[in-house]
């Protein structure tokens, strides 16, 4: 489905240059991923929800954009973490869609950023 055209080699560059984060216990339960002042990934597995740990890894990748100069933090988000980012300090400035290598399946997205 949408994860269709991504594979361990598609985070490679970004685990090599120290731009992806884990939160575990006995496995994975989520990951973020910054692309320069872009928070470009952000999952967590759903037995993980509502427990913080997003919030941990967004402060996280947003510390890491800070760190190397930026002063605004850009991401894509889902219609269902829309409200999420806009807890956490991110304002809509458009909309969108994502499709990802090989899938036909299109997501629609809000377009968010906000002030470091």
């Amino acid at each position: 489905m949408w994860l269709d055209g991504r594979s361990p080699q598609t985070y490679r560059d970004a685990i090599v240059g120290g731009n992806v984060w884990l939160a575990q216990n006995d496995g994975v339960l989520g990951f973020v991923e910054v692309d320069g002042h872009e928070v470009s990934k952000l999952f967590i597995r759903g037995s993980g929800a509502r427990q913080g740990i997003g919030r941990l890894l967004l402060e996280t990748a947003l510390q890491k954009i800070r760190e190397t100069g930026h002063s605004r933090a850009y991401l894509e988000a889902t219609l269902t973490a829309e409200k999420f980012y806009q807890h956490h300090g991110f304002r809509k400035i458009g909309e969108g869609t994502f499709s990802r290598g090989n899938s036909p399946v299109s997501i629609e997205i809000i377009k968010m950023e906000r002030a470091l």
